[in-house]
C-alpha cells in the first residue's frame, strides 16, 4: 500500500482524538487521508469546567469543522457503533466506512454516581453547581459532602470543587461543614506520598474533613452511607460520575467495556486498530494521559508506514493543575521506573488556563485559537470570582512525587 493511499479514521473528537490528528500530521504531513468522526460538532475544553461555577474562567470550545479544515482532514458527525477489524470496516450511524488504520478515541461513558447527589459531569453541571453555591451563601446548606462512588474515575475535580467551595464560603462568611469522602488511602495517591501530605494540610487549612478509604454507596434523606458502614449527615452531596468503557462490538475489552491496548496503543488481534484515551483499559482517566497515548499511537502508525524506525511506547507521566486553596498547584509524577526523586517549588506567574492538561500538539493549537498572548487566565466580572481571583493570581505551587515511581495498579 502506498502512503498516499492510506485512509486513517479517527473516532472521537476529544483530547485523544485531536492530539492524534495533530501528531499524525506532524509525522506524515498531508500524504495520508484522515477522517475524523465525532457525535459532536464542537470540542469543549472540559478540564476547566470546575472553575466555571466560580466565574474563574469561561467555557472554551472549538468547532470541529474548522479544526478539520486546519488539519486537511474531513469531518463526519456520527457515533462509532462497531468495528470489523478483519474487513477493516467501521459502522457509523448505520453506514459502513472502510479504513486502513483506525484510532478509537471515543472516551468513556459517564454514568450517574450517586442518586440524589449533584453529579458534576463538566460544562453541563455548571448552572446546577452555581445554584448550590448560592444556597451555601444563604445558609440553606449547612453541611456539604464531596463523595466518590465505586468504579473508574478521575478524582482531581472532586478535590478542586471542595477547595474552591471552601474559599467561596469563607469569603462570604458562610460556615458549612465540608467533608470529602474518598476510597484512596491518601489524597490523589497517584501523585505520591509527599503530595498527599501537602493536600491533607491544605484541606485542613480550609476546614475540609477528609474521610479516606471509604466509597460512597448511597445518599438519601440527608444520610450519606459508605461501604464501611459509616453514615455522614449532609444537606447535599457533590459527586463525580462513574465511568464505563465504550464496549464496542468487534474489539477486545475488559469487564467494564474498556478496550485492551499494548504499550503502543495497538488493540490485540486487531491489525491496524489502535486506541487512546479514556476508552482504553489504562486505569487513570486524565486528559494528559490521553494525549500521551495518542502521541504513542501516532508514532506507531507512522512506523507502520515506514516513517519511523523505532517507535517509542506510551510512557505515562501525570501533570495536572489543582485549583483551590492559597495557590493553584501543579502536580507532577512519573509513572515509569528510572526517574529521580521530586521537589516542591513555588512559581511566580499566574496559571495558564489551557495548560491544565499537558498535550504536546493540542496545547499549542488551543492556545493559538484562544488568542492567548500571556499566561493570565480569563476572569469573569461576576462577584463570585473576586476572592478566588486574588487567590489564584498568586501563582503556582509545584509538587513532584518523591518516592520510587510505580506503575498504576
Amino acid at each position: 500500500m502506498s502512503q498516499s493511499s492510506t485512509r486513517i479514521v479517527i473516532a472521537g473528537g476529544g483530547i485523544a482524538g485531536l492530539e492524534a490528528m495533530l501528531a499524525l500530521r506532524d509525522w506524515l504531513g498531508d500524504s495520508v487521508s484522515i477522517n475524523l468522526i465525532s457525535p459532536h460538532e464542537g470540542f469543549v475544553y472540559r478540564p476547566l469546567a470546575v472553575a466555571e461555577p466560580f466565574a474563574l474562567t469561561t467555557q472554551f470550545e472549538i468547532d470541529l469543522h474548522g479544526f478539520c479544515r486546519d488539519t486537511a482532514a474531513t469531518f463526519r458527525r456520527g457515533e462509532l457503533a462497531s468495528v470489523d477489524p478483519e474487513a477493516r470496516m467501521v459502522t457509523v450511524d448505520g453506514d459502513a466506512l472502510s479504513f486502513d488504520q483506525l484510532v478509537v478515541a471515543t472516551g468513556a461513558r459517564a454514568l450517574p454516581g450517586l442518586q440524589d447527589a449533584l453529579v458534576f459531569t463538566g460544562p453541563a453541571s455548571v448552572k446546577a453547581y452555581r445554584d448550590l453555591l448560592y444556597q451555601v451563601e444563604r445558609g440553606e446548606i449547612g453541611s456539604l459532602a464531596f463523595a466518590v462512588p465505586e468504579g473508574p474515575r478521575w478524582l482531581l475535580p472532586i478535590y478542586e470543587l471542595a477547595l474552591m467551595t471552601a474559599v467561596f464560603a469563607r469569603a462570604r462568611l458562610a460556615q458549612p461543614q465540608l467533608t470529602l469522602v474518598t476510597p484512596e488511602a491518601r489524597p490523589l495517591e497517584y501523585f505520591g506520598v509527599e503530595t498527599g501530605r501537602e493536600i491533607i494540610r491544605t484541606l485542613q487549612e480550609w476546614g475540609i474533613e477528609l474521610v479516606p478509604e471509604h466509597r460512597a454507596i448511597r445518599f438519601e434523606q440527608r444520610s450519606l452511607e459508605t461501604d464501611r458502614d459509616l453514615t455522614i449527615v449532609a444537606d447535599a452531596v457533590v459527586s463525580v460520575p462513574r465511568l464505563e468503557g465504550p464496549g464496542l462490538p468487534g474489539l477486545p475489552a475488559d469487564q467494564e467495556g474498556f478496550i485492551e491496548v499494548s504499550s503502543h496503543g495497538e488493540v490485540p488481534r486487531c491489525n491496524g486498530v489502535f486506541a487512546a484515551g479514556d476508552a482504553t483499559n489504562f486505569p487513570i482517566k486524565h486528559g494528559g494521559i490521553a494525549a500521551q497515548q495518542a502521541d504513542a499511537v501516532a508514532e506507531a502508525i507512522a512506523a507502520d508506514l515506514d516513517q519511523v524506525a523505532d517507535p517509542g511506547p506510551f510512557r505515562p507521566s501525570l501533570d495536572a493543575v489543582l485549583l483551590g486553596g492559597e495557590v493553584a498547584t501543579h502536580l507532577h509524577r512519573f509513572l515509569t521506573a528510572g526517574t529521580t526523586s521530586g521537589t516542591r517549588e513555588q512559581a511566580g506567574e499566574a496559571w495558564w488556563p489551557l495548560g491544565k492538561v499537558a498535550a504536546r500538539h493540542l496545547g499549542s493549537y488551543l492556545a493559538d485559537r484562544a488568542g492567548l498572548a500571556s499566561t493570565t487566565p480569563a476572569i469573569d466580572s461576576d462577584p463570585l470570582a473576586e476572592d478566588l481571583k486574588r487567590t489564584h493570581e498568586r501563582g503556582f505551587q509545584t509538587m513532584v512525587g518523591d518516592e520510587e515511581p510505580r506503575e498504576p495498579d
